[in-house]
């Protein structure tokens, strides 16, 4: 039968018979590779209910004929593929389109991390040859899913500018500085709830604690260097004097006058004869 393309986000509802076949079939074949992959036996409820609706009475073959179907019965069937589809996460095939999609993100986020990296944390899956190893992958993700429940900080401003939150919101004297200490403080803050089930509220006191004294210690600072400075300046200003002052005609040359010739007394003239 014949097919048409469809747009990526085209809403299944506004496709034409032709473009639900080409669906049904690239959908299908999807969802074939991610049932090949799963463990059905340590999948969820809701994932087991939604292959059930593709699949044939064994469940291993997801249907793709669309020849006997309707419009009506096509576009059904289109929405539990899709619904079978969005389901799955553990699958192998889920995990490499998961890998595609984030791929550029992992590594960027590596190279960034690893430039001021004083722990290794991330420095460690950069290899010799300058690559972004994938062992950090899974690392990555735990510390993007720890980032995100630091909510009341990342809701409204999301991770990319959560490095540069506070010093944009409190007027930071230093903002590279306190940027780089941040980065710092959630690291240490995710290794430290890392594996203990904390809540975001807990995770966030935590964070904004360390945050806090960093602030406290940095405006001690600042009020003792304060303090230097207008001590300095109010300080008695001490002239120092010339050790040798003269004046402008200290430099001219006294002339040395000279002695007179004695006169020669008792000398005895000679005459010519």
């Amino acid at each position: 039968m014949a097919r048409q393309s469809y747009g990526a986000d085209q809403n299944i509802h506004s496709m034409t018979t032709r473009q639900l076949r080409q669906y049904i079939a690239d959908k299908s074949q999807e969802a074939q590779e991610r049932l090949n992959t799963s463990n059905m036996e340590e999948a969820s409820r809701a994932f087991k209910d939604a292959a059930a609706e593709i699949t044939n009475r064994a469940g291993t073959k997801v249907r793709r004929s669309t020849s006997n179907m309707s419009k009506s019965e096509m576009r059904e069937y289109a929405y539990a593929l899709r619904q079978f589809n969005s389901l799955d996460q553990t699958s192998t095939f889920a995990k490499s389109i998961e890998w595609k999609e984030n791929k550029s993100r992992y590594e960027s986020f590596i190279r960034s991390q690893a430039k001021n990296d004083k722990s290794g944390k991330w420095a460690q899956y950069i290899t010799p040859k300058g690559n972004v190893s994938k062992k950090g992958y899974a690392e990555y993700k735990n510390y993007i899913g720890f980032l995100r429940a630091l909510k009341d900080v990342t809701e409204q401003y999301g991770y990319e500018t959560i490095k540069y939150y506070y010093q944009q919101n409190k007027g930071s004297k230093d903002p590279e500085k306190r940027k780089l200490y941040m980065e710092k403080m959630l690291l240490e803050t995710f290794e430290e709830v890392k594996g203990k089930n904390k809540t975001s509220k807990e995770i966030n006191d935590i964070f904004r604690a360390k945050m806090e004294a960093y602030d406290e210690r940095q405006d001690k600072t600042e009020a003792v260097k304060e303090a230097a400075q207008r001590a300095k300046k109010s300080a008695p200003k001490v002239i120092k004097k010339a050790a040798n002052h003269t004046n402008k005609s200290s430099g001219a040359k006294v002339p040395i006058k000279k002695a007179r010739k004695l006169k020669e007394h008792g000398k005895v003239r000679r005459t010519t004869r």
